[in-house]
């Protein structure tokens, strides 16, 4: 059966959103024509197949290519791939009828892609066998764990389509397997995500109170973020510091492992949230004269101090300080620096104390 007019819609929408995200890693027309040939051949392969949701079956595979580029950072033949994993597996095609039309390289992808499945799709379980596969797979192409990552990452947030007993198992898949493969090959995001996900469908009644609990107190960690980074940027900006600041909150998975960890309610974690500071490294020490700047009365004697302390005593310091100041806030802030200099490390713990004596925030002209 073929697909309706409103498929065919919907289909050339989410084709179109690909392809714009192509022009990020598409060099010549050769790249261009190679995924063309792909998504034209994966869309004759599953025609007129349709998921459980009841849309496209084609989608799926143009979502994973599209995590494949967006999220995972990946290339052409990984786009490829994506478009084509279901196809050996799925339909009449072949192994070698994907080495004569695209190559053995892409044939070998799918080909590692196919096996995973088949593991997955057994009856019992055979979780040593797929790690064997997937250690063996991996010393081939990495590629291949990637894009199963992001075959599972799509199903993952698709999986209220599924019954019950698929979504257990899945979730269970998931949490066990993909998630810490997923950490393991530095996919932070996603390793999160598809913890969050797993239990939003195994324990939906904690996971939508804590998603409500956040919520509530999104404007308070705002407002505080603000008042904290408001005086770092500005040193960072008169120095002309080249650098990146962000904040992200933790993520539900994690809160909740947490509070079971430690037998403690909501309230009682205090770094729900993080700031992360990214800089190129220059040749002075900058941060002496943020320093000087934001936390007058205690610069000179705060910035002795800390030099002569290891990180380990630095960083416990500060953590205390932190915990100290939380008192009375819904939440507080975890602190990484993805360049943690013993610079940075003193510039953070003179302010922290600042806030901790007076009580307040360094303000900012």
């Amino acid at each position: 059966m073929d697909y309706t007019a409103e498929d065919e819609v919907i289909i050339k929408e989410k084709w179109d959103d690909l392809l714009l995200s192509c022009t990020k890693i598409c060099k010549n027309d050769e790249d261009w024509n190679f995924i063309k040939r792909a998504f034209f051949l994966a869309k004759e392969a599953h025609q007129g197949v349709r998921r459980r949701s009841g849309e496209p079956y084609l989608l799926h595979p143009i979502a994973v290519a599209k995590i494949v580029i967006e999220e995972i950072g990946l290339g052409v033949k990984s786009v490829v791939a994506a478009l084509l994993h279901d196809v050996v597996e799925d339909t009449e095609y072949t192994v070698e009828d994907m080495e004569r039309i695209f190559g053995p390289k892409i044939a070998s992808m799918v080909d590692g892609l196919t096996k995973m499945s088949g593991v997955f799709n057994a009856e019992t379980s055979e979780q040593a066998e797929y790690f064997r596969k997937v250690l063996l797979t991996l010393s081939d192409d990495v590629r291949v764990i990637l894009i199963k990552i992001a075959d599972r990452l799509h199903n993952m947030r698709t999986l209220g389509a599924m019954p019950m007993n698929k979504q257990i198992k899945i979730t269970g898949e998931t949490i066990y397997l993909f998630a810490p493969l997923a950490y393991r090959l530095g996919l932070y995001s996603i390793k999160s995500e598809l913890e969050d996900l797993c239990m939003k469908y195994r324990f939906p009644q904690q996971y939508a109170e804590i998603t409500q609990k956040l919520n509530e107190t999104e404007a308070s960690r705002q407002e505080f973020i603000s008042k904290f980074n408001a005086p770092i940027i500005a040193g960072l900006n008169r120095d002309n510091i080249n650098y990146e600041i962000s904040g992200r909150v933790k993520s539900v998975y994690s809160i909740w492992s947490k509070m079971q960890r430690k037998q403690i309610p909501f309230e009682e974690i205090y770094d729900l949230f993080a700031i992360r500071i990214v800089f190129k490294p220059l040749p002075f020490l900058f941060p002496i004269n943020l320093i000087g700047e934001i936390a007058t009365p205690f610069s000179l004697s705060l910035r002795l101090f800390g030099n002569v302390l290891s990180g380990t005593v630095m960083m416990s310091l500060i953590y205390t300080l932190l915990a100290k100041f939380a008192i009375g806030w819904p939440g507080f802030l975890h602190i990484y620096f993805d360049v943690f200099s013993g610079a940075i490390q003193t510039y953070v713990f003179c302010m922290l104390t600042m806030v901790y004596v007076t009580d307040k925030l360094p303000e900012v002209e």
